[in-house]
């Protein structure tokens, strides 16, 4: 059994008022933060989902900070938690396997989506981080 725990979910997405208008109104989540973002540009939205956060972001065509090129709303990464040093055998069963991930030196991988595209046939990031740091 996995000692991994969905802390949350990214999705890209076309509008970003009408799909805070979705979560918050119509599903009833709960915003905690709406902001401009740098990584990526653009506007974000921030849900509490039970235990796990959902995160929408609008990228922008332009602007400081990292620009999406392919700015189609999609699935952007799914954000796994684990308890220090518990994410070390997923990491290296993905390199054994032959997929690409990236330390990011500050409790986090990103095991690449490429690797995850060949896997499930949908283009998005795994970011697992070690319990203490809970941004991504």
């Amino acid at each position: 059994m996995s000692e991994l725990t969905i802390l949350g979910i990214e999705l890209l997405v076309r509008d970003i008022k009408i799909a805070v208008e979705f979560f918050e109104r119509v599903l009833g989540f709960e915003l905690v933060e709406r902001r401009s973002t740098d990584d990526p540009a653009g506007e974000m939205a921030v849900f509490q989902v039970g235990d796990a956060a959902l995160t929408v972001i609008e990228p922008s065509t332009h602007g400081p900070g990292t620009v999406i090129e392919d700015r189609t709303p999609r699935l952007g990464q799914i954000v796994l938690g684990a308890a220090p040093g518990r994410s070390a055998p997923v990491v290296d069963a993905v390199v054994t396997a032959g997929g690409t991930v990236h330390r990011l030196g500050d409790h986090r991988t990103v095991i690449s989506p490429l690797v995850v595209a060949g896997a499930t046939g949908v283009d998005a990031a795994i970011t697992l981080i070690e319990a203490g740091d809970e941004s991504g």
